[in-house]
């Protein structure tokens, strides 16, 4: 048998390793071909992030440069000595560095700018009035009016802000230009003409390549227009539309963010962008799938020979240790059958009733004590569809559990199956908690005698009610706190009070400190008595009491203290009648007995004349 067990474990052992071993390979394969796509996204993301930020600067700068410019008192003040070549008919036949005032103030202020800001081509103005100052000198045309010019009209429309031109290619320098432009006020505050520097993106470009992206990879700026600037390994796409190279999907690179593949001269390509939300500059990492990959052919390369040998190793692990393992199930079933026996030990054993229910209600098993339970038999009870065929109650309670929720049943019930009527508190656990259906493992437990109990208890309850209701004296129940919380009529009586007056009252508080001190000692646990006259608070009525305060527990601190309460006025009346006779009584004795001292007095004092007389004595007199 072991030997067969085995066999058939190595088998599979081995048949489960071989698919692991493969599926690991084609998932590791998948993997790092993933991987390598997530490290150039990361790497790619880095780059264009990077480039975006170092853009944003460079603009930033530029921007600031320009308000400064733009806020030059030489700029806007209004001297009528600059130039006007529209009105002139005249060339540039004088540089304005020659010339003097307000010209040659501008124009040394436009060359200081442009010597401390390397990549700046040109920096130029132009008025309302047609005036228009170079940096760097240049021919100018006899009939050029800057008014007429889009950048003259862009600037002013945009009121005070920073305004970016598409870029060109200037034909003369080969260089790729941006030009920036803001209008510019005058000292009065009215919009008076317009500022302009041309950036040279060259430098830009320089950055781009040495942006390494892939063996075969790219880095494109395009314009928020459409216009596209590579770096200087790719010329030829310069200036050109985005649409116009061929990137299929291209749109998705106006996205903040963008990751997609598309086809690039016939060749798959992984495209990555990012677009800069202060400049609206997309930047594009472009790097062929295959150079993309290439690591990971290696990778699998290397997976598969390691698979390999993971595969030859642990095929000799499993012939090695297949002698372990089979005594180590031995080991286990023969555990599992010990603690089935158990189990069956204490089914068959328990004290308690244990039923196991089919998951359509039908009584699997059961143990002895259940039948003794029900007064019928093992053949009976065994197949029979309690579900079906047991009260109402009984049923509802066992679909419950039959649905994966616990329930109980506690109520007198008759046996089906044997007649038997007793009281039954059964408990239906479900085999698996929130299957349905489940099988049921049922306890049941015979409470009779605790019914029995009960009732017994809840009679004598009421006995003691009745007696505390209809009792001659006034009886009252306190709390832990002094609370009164019940008493009976005559209590309510003796108070001059309702129960609702009573109930609740905090006789610690409010009642006579006597009375207070008798119910503090109570509630300590020791027995108490008050006797004396007492002024109801809640009613008013004064009057002799004796009342007897008992704590629920002597001799340690009671949770609550029962009061025996009686009226002793009209015993009191006739004691005090009682005294004040007993009183009288004895004076009228003291009357009389002092009345019979004087008598014998006489008496003795004639008897001792006569005796002195000489003659015998007249009374008897007793000593």
């Amino acid at each position: 048998m072991f030997k067969s067990l085995k066999f058939r474990m190595n088998i599979g052992f081995m048949t489960i390793i071989f698919i692991a071993v493969l599926l690991v390979g084609r998932a590791a394969s998948i993997y790092s071909m993933e991987e390598s796509k997530r490290n150039f996204e990361s790497h790619a993301r880095r780059q264009m992030r990077t480039l975006a930020a170092m853009t944003d600067f460079f603009y930033d700068e530029v921007r600031n440069d320009i308000d400064q410019l733009a806020g030059a008192p030489v700029v806007r003040g209004e001297d009528s000595d600059i130039r006007r070549y529209a009105t002139s008919g005249k060339g540039n036949e004088t540089p304005p560095s020659s010339k003097g005032g307000s010209e040659r103030g501008i124009y040394e202020l436009f060359e200081y700018y442009a010597m401390y800001h390397p990549g700046t081509l040109r920096v130029c103005m132009a008025t309302e009035n047609a005036e228009y100052v170079q940096w760097p000198g240049a021919d100018v045309a006899s009939d050029f009016d800057p008014r007429a010019q889009q950048w003259y009209a862009k600037g002013m429309h945009g009121a005070g802000r920073v305004v970016e031109m598409e870029p060109y290619l200037e034909l003369s320098t080969g260089e790729i230009v941006v030009r920036i432009v803001r209008s510019f006020k005058n000292m009065d505050g009215d919009s008076y003409g317009v500022v302009a520097i041309d950036i040279s993106m060259r430098r830009l470009a320089i950055l781009l390549a040495r942006k390494v992206i892939a063996e075969s990879g790219r880095v494109m700026m395009i314009h928020k227009s459409g216009i596209a600037l590579t770096d200087l390994a790719f010329p030829e796409s310069d200036l050109k539309s985005v649409s116009e190279l061929g990137i299929e999907g291209f749109e998705r690179m106006f996205e903040p963010y963008a990751l997609f593949s598309a086809t690039i001269d016939g060749e798959k390509h992984i495209l990555n962008s990012v677009r800069s939300d202060a400049t609206g500059w997309i930047f594009a990492a472009v790097a062929r799938e295959k150079d993309v990959s290439s690591a990971t052919r290696a990778i699998q390369k290397m997976l598969l020979l390691v698979s390999i040998g993971v595969g030859l190793v642990s095929v000799i692990l499993i012939i090695v240790f297949s002698s372990v393992l089979t005594e180590i199930v031995r080991t286990q079933e023969a555990q599992i059958r010990e603690s089935e026996m158990r189990h069956r030990i204490i089914f068959e054993k328990s004290p308690l009733g244990m039923i196991r229910f089919s998951d359509d209600g039908e009584i699997l098993d059961c143990n002895d004590k259940f039948v003794e339970l029900m007064g019928s038999t093992r053949e009976r009870l065994i197949g029979f569809n309690t579900a079906r065929r047991s009260s109402p109650e009984m049923r509802e309670k066992i679909r419950i559990a039959l649905e994966g929720e616990p329930s109980v049943y506690e109520n007198e019930y008759t046996s089906v199956n044997g007649g038997r009527t007793l009281y039954l508190r059964v408990v239906f656990n479900p085999i698996e908690p929130g299957k349905n259906p489940t099988g049921v493992i049922a306890t049941l437990e015979d409470i009779t005698e605790a019914k029995k109990a009960e009732a017994a208890l809840r009679e004598s309850e009421m006995r003691h009610r009745v007696i505390f209701e209809k009792s001659p004296l006034g009886l009252a129940r306190f709390d832990r706190e002094g609370v009164v919380t019940d008493c009976n009529q005559r209590y309510m009586e003796i108070m001059g009070a309702t129960r609702e007056t009573l109930i609740g009252f905090d006789a610690l508080r409010r009642s006579t400190p006597e009375v207070r001190e008798r119910i503090e000692a109570a509630l300590a646990g020791e027995p108490s008595v008050y006797e004396g006259e007492f002024t109801s608070v809640t009613g008013g009525r004064t009057f002799y009491m004796r009342a007897a305060f008992n704590p629920l527990e002597s001799g340690r601190p009671s949770s609550g203290v029962i009061a025996t309460v009686e009226d002793i006025t009209e015993r009191k009346t006739i004691e005090r009648e009682v005294r004040a006779n007993l009183e009288e009584l004895e004076r009228f004795s003291r009357l009389v007995v002092g009345r019979e001292e004087r008598m014998m007095q006489l008496k003795k004092e004639v008897n001792d004349f006569l005796i002195a007389q000489g003659d015998a004595p007249k009374y008897k007199i007793a000593e």
